[in-house]
């Protein structure tokens, strides 16, 4: 079955732009690796992440 997880979470003070890439990039191998596709927004302060995928990939989250 698939599945979707939504969250927000609050992010460290003075992220770089060099750093919220590095996140970025680091999600996207990971999800690549575990065949779950996903939206990173991140937005004053604070990122929403929408994951999609098999039950056996997203339930672990």
């Amino acid at each position: 079955m698939l599945s979707q997880l939504i969250y927000t979470s609050q992010a460290i003070s003075g992220l770089t732009d060099a750093c919220l890439q590095d996140i970025a990039v680091t999600a996207a191998r990971f999800n690549s690796m575990v065949g779950i596709s996903g939206l990173l927004v991140f937005d004053e302060g604070c990122f929403l992440q929408v994951l999609e995928g098999d039950d056996a990939a997203i339930l672990p989250l």
